[in-house]
């Protein structure tokens, strides 16, 4: 009896491997691609692996129909002591362009607006001032990010509601140039996506904040969303958005966590999760109530824009898709001064998943995430580009005072396996235009040759400030050394290291601000560029004097001295001309 027992519990434990190395081989990672764990569970165990880098947390994951998981962690403002719960309300940021471009589709499907015509039908007469192309800008063209405009920041946030301008007061202040050929290049746009808000209101006839409201969110019961660059349109969403503090990604907390926004289409959105969510599930119905017919949905997930020639999709009516996952996941993110959120849908097998934080730039959890829910791509559909060397971000300024992003905008790309800072990525051209294709947006290869100025000019620029803080100090010592009552200074060497030193010190503040939260005003650009100028009018006039009285000095060694202060001047002096940062008029 005891041998029978025996052997039945023997063939139980066999039954039981075998069963579990079926389990193990029916769940191991295909070739492409790594498996998620069940949503629930994986999901806690990543945010509790990650909870340092956690300040505030929102996340669902859903199909067209139901919710699989939704939850929420951290602080809405962890020194008040106030968690996130269901009714937090957070900055949809950019993932609000997607209103746009479903209005957009919504107006083409009634023959109102034609996604091929030039955009300047739908414009006031003369509205355009800085197109520096013959070609027609199309509204595909700027669902795709190619109308060929220079970046643009200069407005874009405002502290006090009295500063707000009307879309199309916006537009025309602040209208960027045009740099690229139009459908040559993609450079993700804000003011672009803001000029389809504002074709939809003119089509439409309704404020565009109006549109959205009536056209998009009522009819799928969102019931609290603010869109307007007041938050005006629902007074419950802007008092609970005041309540929520910003974070950086090292967890220090932000000097303003909230702005309002003039080019309010481009990303001005914010709600409670649950809004975002029916949002993005809504995106999952090929018979949403939005179209007439569900032609008109597939159309807007149609391919409009691939990565260079390989043929895999990057862009379609607005919607970009990204290749690092399992499956290719379509949508949008969003970032604020004080958010980052991220829309994902993987439309193949009807699932979304939408992630909400209160932190600046986040990606642990708003991409990290992503891995979780939907697995992680092993390999690439296409081979990266075999590229090493120079590269600009198209994403940049040509002119005005924000020319300084040309400098953090260029940067050296190394061999292909280093990539994966740009994402999934193809080599292409365009129109002339040889460049990198990546998700939002194309990196434009540099030659050594491109780039040589900039660095070389930067550099010079920083030995004139050290030149000019060196010549101050031995000037110091020199005297303290002798104990002279009087001691032998040349006071253009002084006055101009002096000034050097004063310029250097409004550049340092001016890249400060870049990075800063309360800075992004017109003012105080202003005030650093009148700087700048007064500084370039200063140097020239002390350039006048010191070279009629150069001959009169006495010693070679002062003529040396005072040739290498104006030198280093000079070098401070190129870097505020090449950078434009003396144009006040820009700001």
């Amino acid at each position: 009896m005891s041998s029978l027992c025996g052997k039945h519990r023997a063939g139980m434990t066999f039954l039981a491997l075998l069963l579990s190395l079926v389990c193990v081989l029916s769940c191991a990672p295909s070739a492409l691609a790594s498996q998620p764990e069940e949503p629930c569970r994986s999901i806690e165990s990543y945010v509790h692996r990650h909870e340092d880098a956690l300040a505030g947390l929102a996340v669902s994951v859903f199909d067209a129909e139901s919710v699989e998981y939704e939850n929420y962690f951290g602080y809405a403002d962890r020194e008040a002591g106030l968690a996130v719960t269901e009714d937090t309300v957070f900055d949809w940021g950019s993932i609000t362009k997607l209103t746009v471009w479903i209005s957009v589709m919504q107006l083409w499907e009634q023959g109102k607006l034609d996604l091929e015509a030039d955009v300047r039908t739908y414009l006031p007469d003369g509205f355009f001032t800085r197109l520096r192309y013959d070609e027609p800008i199309t509204m595909i063209h700027l669902m795709n990010h190619q109308g060929g405009f220079e970046d643009s920041v200069m407005g874009d946030d405002v502290p006090d509601e009295r500063d707000i301008l009307p879309l199309e007061a916006y537009l025309r202040r602040y209208e960027p140039a045009q740099v690229y050929a139009p459908g040559t290049v993609t450079s993700y746009s804000n003011w672009s996506t803001t000029l389809a808000g504002f074709i939809v209101e003119r089509v439409s006839g309704e404020p565009f904040w109006q549109y959205v409201q009536h056209h998009l969110f009522q009819p799928i019961g969102i019931e609290h969303a603010a869109l307007n660059s007041d938050l005006s349109d629902d007074l419950w969403v802007k008092a609970q958005r005041m309540l929520l503090q910003g974070y950086r990604t090292d967890g220090s907390r932000k000097r303003a966590s909230f702005f309002y926004g003039s080019p309010y289409p481009c990303g001005m959105c914010a709600s409670p999760l649950r809004e975002l969510r029916r949002f993005a599930q809504e995106l999952l119905n090929p018979d949403t109530v939005w179209f007439q017919s569900p032609d008109t949905y597939y159309e807007m997930l149609s391919p409009t824009d691939f990565y260079g020639e390989s043929g895999s999709v990057r862009n379609s009516h607005g919607f970009w898709t990204q290749w690092e996952y399992a499956t290719p996941l379509t949508g949008h993110g969003g970032n604020t001064t004080a958010c980052s959120s991220n829309l994902l849908l993987d439309l193949e097998n009807g699932r979304g998943m939408v992630v909400m934080t209160n932190q600046y730039a986040e990606n642990t959890f708003n991409y990290g995430l992503a891995d979780v829910v939907f697995g992680r791509a092993i390999k690439s559909a296409w081979k990266r580009p075999d590229y090493q060397g120079w590269a600009l971000d198209a994403r940049t300024t040509y002119s005005g005072i924000m020319k300084v992003y040309r400098i953090v905008s260029t940067r050296y790309i190394r061999p292909a396996e280093d990539l994966a800072s740009i994402s999934f990525a193809a080599r292409s051209s365009a129109g002339g235009v040889e460049k990198i294709s990546a998700a939002y947006g194309d990196y434009l290869i540099q030659t050594t040759a491109q780039v040589l100025p900039m660095h070389a000019m930067l550099l010079w620029g920083a030995i004139g400030l050290v030149f000019s803080a060196a010549a101050l100090l031995w000037k110091a010592v020199a005297c303290l050394v002798r104990r002279r009552k009087t001691c032998p200074v040349d006071g253009l060497v002084v006055a101009v290291a002096v000034l050097s030193l004063a310029a250097g010190g409004m550049l340092l503040a001016y890249a400060t601000s870049l990075l800063e939260d309360s800075l992004w005003r017109p003012g105080t650009y202003r005030l650093w560029s009148v700087g700048m100028l007064v500084f370039l009018c200063a140097l020239s006039a002390l350039c006048v004097w010191g070279v009629s009285s150069f001959r009169r000095l006495e010693t070679k060694g002062r003529r040396v001295l005072r040739a290498a202060a104006l030198i280093a001047a000079a070098g401070v002096a190129a870097n505020i001309a090449y950078l434009n940062l003396f144009m006040f008029w820009t700001a």
